[in-house]
């Protein structure tokens, strides 16, 4: 049988440990490897040269042989030749420090990029919401559907039931849940907000219904106001029977001696 030829695998070895059948050897300050092959094969055996360090500034090697950006120091997600940077001061929330340093807000915030970065916020637009009715506290949240003319991030929201307004958490970029609040029963005006000033104003309505008794409640009262009937005709029958019981005995055992009307003789 012919002898196979197998062409021996090369891997980085960050951490200089040499596999089993493998010699490694180090030389000028670069790493080299030799990965063996098995034994009875003819071995083509490659050698792979790694540098120590990153060639970019401020950049550090990791376990897997990756370029990444020393502790402190930023960059985007594909390191390029401008390396790793660091804004000083620190920017602010909402702001991302941008090459060779600079602090910028977020696309629709505002600001100088260090002190603060504000929303700008647009007014909504609604496009749907579930459900659209609800007795009183028969449901407890409203799912919305919304839209806005940019691409911003969105951390809060509010809607508004006539002119009760509530706080909204964001479920997605384009979807709020917001709380059923307690209100009179009928039909009110509902808009939703992501800032509590710029309204959608989309002319649609929510309708509150009045409360629904299951048919346990009903049976419930029912039977507490029969119950409640019952228990006042007892007493009252109790009053009236000791009232005729206790006259009579007063009567025969009174020590007065009784005197009858004299009686006329014509």
């Amino acid at each position: 049988m012919q002898r196979g030829l197998s062409q021996c695998l090369f891997l980085r070895l960050t951490f200089r440990i040499c596999i089993q059948n493998s010699k490694c050897s180090f030389i000028n300050h670069f790493e080299y490897f030799l990965i063996g092959c098995n034994m009875f094969w003819i071995c083509m055996i490659r050698i792979i040269r790694v540098d120590s360090e990153c060639p970019y500034n401020n950049t550090i090697m990791n376990s897997d042989g990756k370029c990444v950006c020393k502790p402190g120091y930023v960059a985007p997600s594909i390191i390029t030749s401008h390396g790793c940077w660091t804004c000083s001061p620190i920017c602010t929330y909402n702001a991302l420090c941008h090459y060779p340093g600079l602090c910028k807000c977020k696309n629709g915030f505002k600001g100088d990029g260090i002190t603060s970065c504000t929303p700008i916020y647009y007014r909504p637009v609604l496009i749907d919401y579930i459900p659209k009715e609800s007795s009183i506290h028969s449901l407890t949240y409203v799912n919305v559907t919304f839209n806005l003319p940019i691409n911003i991030t969105v951390s809060m929201g509010y809607a508004r039931f006539d002119f009760l307004v509530v706080l909204c958490s964001i479920v997605s970029p384009e979807q709020m849940k917001c709380p059923i609040p307690n209100h009179r029963v009928g039909r009110v005006g509902f808009d939703v907000s992501i800032d509590g000033q710029q309204w959608s104003e989309s002319g649609m309505t929510f309708t509150f219904l009045p409360r629904k008794y299951s048919a346990f409640m009903i049976i419930s009262i029912i039977s507490l106001v029969l119950l409640t009937g019952i228990l006042i005709f007892l007493l009252i029958s109790f009053c009236i029977w000791r009232k005729k019981r206790k006259s009579p005995r007063a009567f025969i055992h009174s020590s007065k001696p009784i005197q009858l009307p004299s009686a006329r003789f014509l």
